[in-house]
C-alpha cells in the first residue's frame, strides 16, 4: 500500500476504479434517478422506460422500488444481472479508470451542486443507532428494506450505488478547490438528464498531487470534528465524525450486510 493509499485508508476512503459508458452511448438515456425515488409514482418510471427504450440505460441495472411488491422480484433481479453481463460483454462501458470523480449537478431548483465520487471502507460505517463510527447514518434503517438490495448485489458483476455522503466543511475549503484543479481539463462527460432533471458533468481526478490535497484536507476536517463535537455525544472519547450518509443509507447498509 502506497503512502497516499494509507492516508485515505485512515480516512475510511479508497481510490475507486470507475466504469463509464463508452463513447457513442447516449448519456441522457443512460442516467436515471435513484431506485428509491418516485416510489408512489409508477407513471414516472414508465416515462423513464419509454425515454430509454432500445438504448443502453442504467434503468436496466437497477430495481425501482415502486415495483418491489409486484411478485416478480426473482425475474427482475435475474434480468438486471443479465443486463450487467451483456453490457460488459458488448462494450457498452469504456475501460475502467482509477481515480476520483469530481461532479457538478444542475437541477431546476439549484445550480452547481458539487460532489466527489469515491470508494468508502464499510468497516468504518455502522448504522446501529448507538454506534459512533467515522461514517454514520442520518436516518433509521429498516432491516426489511435490505434483502432486495442484497439480492441484487449477490453474484452481480457491477455496482451502481446512489449513496450521498455529507461532510462538515463550513469554510467550503475542499470542493471548490477540487473544482479549480479538475477544470484544468475538459469534463469526461457532460449531459442533460431526462425528464427535465437538469444536467451533470464529471471530471477525473487521477493525479497524485490532487489526491494528496484531498487526503490532507479531509484529514484536517476529521481532526477538527473531534473538537467541534466534543460537547455532544457525537465525538465520544475523541472519535472523529467525518461522513454522514445523507441519502442512500439503505444501500450503504445493504452493502455492509452483504460484505
Amino acid at each position: 500500500m502506497s503512502n497516499i493509499e494509507r492516508q485515505f485508508s485512515e480516512l475510511g476512503l479508497a481510490i475507486p476504479d470507475i466504469l463509464l459508458p463508452a463513447l457513442g452511448v447516449d448519456l441522457e438515456k443512460w442516467a436515471v434517478i435513484a431506485c428509491d425515488q418516485f416510489t408512489q409514482d409508477r407513471n414516472y418510471w414508465e416515462k423513464v422506460k419509454k425515454t430509454s427504450l432500445n438504448a443502453p440505460s442504467a434503468l436496466n441495472l437497477v430495481f425501482p422500488e415502486v415495483f418491489l411488491d409486484d411478485g416478480e422480484r426473482g425475474r427482475r433481479i435475474a434480468g438486471i444481472h443479465q443486463s450487467m453481463e451483456r453490457y460488459l460483454r458488448e462494450g457498452v462501458f469504456a475501460a475502467p479508470r482509477r481515480g476520483f470523480m469530481y461532479v457538478e449537478r444542475d437541477t431546476p431548483f439549484q445550480r452547481c451542486r458539487r460532489g466527489l465520487v469515491a470508494a468508502v471502507d464499510l468497516e468504518r460505517y455502522d448504522w446501529s443507532p448507538a454506534s459512533r463510527p467515522l461514517i454514520r447514518c442520518t436516518e433509521g434503517t429498516v432491516p426489511e428494506r435490505l434483502p432486495p438490495r442484497m439480492d441484487i448485489r449477490r453474484n452481480a458483476p457491477l455496482e451502481t450505488p446512489h449513496i450521498l455522503l455529507l461532510i462538515d466543511d463550513d469554510t467550503d475549503s475542499l470542493l471548490p478547490v477540487l473544482a479549480e484543479r479538475a477544470k484544468k481539463s475538459p469534463p469526461v462527460y457532460q449531459t442533460p438528464l431526462m425528464l427535465n432533471s437538469g444536467g451533470v458533468s464529471g471530471w477525473f481526478l487521477d493525479v497524485e498531487d490532487d489526491w494528496d490535497f484531498m487526503a490532507r484536507r479531509l484529514g484536517e476536517l476529521a481532526r477538527r470534528s473531534t473538537a467541534r463535537y466534543a460537547s455532544s455525544d457525537a465525538a465520544p472519547d475523541g472519535q472523529p465524525f467525518l461522513f454522514a450518509a445523507g441519502d442512500g443509507n439503505h444501500s450503504l447498509a445493504a452493502a455492509k450486510a452483504f460484505g
